[in-house]
């Protein structure tokens, strides 16, 4: 990876994209199942606990600062797909005959940066020699600080849903698809849970998963999640950074200073067999993606 020197960074030039250079596509209104719209933004009332340590820290995120981010993706093509459990699908692939990544966004995402997000990572995996195709996973992230504790009950619904997504499609190990999973930040939480639900529940597994940032707790992923990791995925690799401002200061503030996997990976406690941590130079939470700065070659690197 390319280590960012500076701390404003001119945004990647857009590069003129060829729709000819995705696999075939098509456009379905709706996804084989729908996750009704008030399961997924479940969590309001709930929300509300917890609040005094995500209070202390909004003010600072409004104000700039660390939470400024100077790694913005070009716009996505209106061509490029997504997959949104309660809106339906937009060019989502017919099929993953040469590959699939499905990127998953983080916090506080909406569909569009999601997109730009996806666009972005896949745009590079293409550049370096990528055959297959890509698309953005949407999910309810919340639309401000205060729905953390919202968005991470989300998390585990969109997870579930995405699993069965896959199974499915047969988009698996097991139906011969070569299926790379790419998630940032609180995206770690949706494809964790997807893992769970597509090794418990359908006997089934993807290809890689790349946790880039990844918001949740190092003990979960080596605990809890350990036998989802080692059953659900052939390999899990985490891209972290200890020179992350939002994973070092805001995620231990609102986790009770508990650790996040992204931060210097499992610090402590058990490790799946089929995990790799990486450190990165990474100095911001939105930089994972970035084209020229980011760590989309390294993760290209390992499919």
């Amino acid at each position: 990876m390319t280590q960012d020197n500076s701390a404003d960074v001119a945004d990647s030039t857009a590069i003129a994209d060829d729709q000819d250079d995705t696999d075939s596509i098509e456009e379905t209104s709706n996804p084989t199942a729908q996750m009704s719209r008030r399961k997924l933004l479940k969590g309001t009332a709930s929300a509300a606990v917890g609040m005094t340590g995500l209070s202390a820290i909004s003010g600072t995120a409004a104000a700039g600062g660390w939470g400024t981010c100077h790694h913005v993706p070009p716009s996505a093509p209106s061509w490029f797909g997504y997959l949104d459990p309660v809106n339906g699908a937009h060019n989502v692939p017919a099929h993953a005959n040469n590959g699939l990544t499905v990127y998953i966004h983080g916090f506080q995402t909406g569909r569009q940066r999601a997109v730009d997000d996806g666009h972005e990572v896949w745009r590079h995996l293409r550049d370096l020699g990528y055959p297959g195709a890509c698309f953005s996973f949407s999910w309810a992230a919340g639309n401000g600080i205060n729905d953390w504790w919202a968005a991470k009950g989300n998390a585990v619904d969109a997870g579930k849903w995405l699993a069965d997504y896959l199974n499915g499609r047969g988009w698996t190990t097991q139906d011969a698809k070569n299926i790379d999973i790419v998630c940032h930040s609180l995206g770690a939480k949706v494809a964790l849970e997807c893992l769970r639900v597509l090794c418990r529940n359908h006997g089934k597994s993807v290809h890689t998963v790349h946790l880039l940032g990844g918001a949740v707790h190092d003990r979960d992923v080596g605990g809890t999640y350990r036998p989802d990791v080692e059953g659900g995925c052939g390999w899990m690799h985490n891209w972290h950074s200890a020179s992350d401002p939002v994973l070092s200061q805001v995620y231990r503030s609102v986790e009770g200073g508990k650790w996040p996997v992204g931060f210097k990976g499992i610090a402590s406690g058990p490790v799946p067999n089929n995990y790799t941590d990486h450190a990165t130079g990474m100095k911001q939470h939105c930089q994972y993606m970035d084209y020229k700065y980011g760590v989309v070659r390294d993760v290209y690197n390992l499919f």
